[in-house]
């Protein structure tokens, strides 16, 4: 699922979340989330 904002005509504004289970470079967490954001100029 995808979720997009559009702020201006030719401005999206998309949320990420991700989530990393059992990462290698961090043997004491079972679970890291990772949150982002991309910003599409669109013409």
């Amino acid at each position: 699922m995808i979720y997009r904002v559009r702020l201006t005509p030719s401005l999206e504004l998309s949320p990420a979340l991700q989530f990393v289970f059992d990462p290698a470079q961090n043997p004491g967490d079972d679970l890291i989330v990772v949150p982002g954001v991309r910003l599409a100029l669109v013409f």
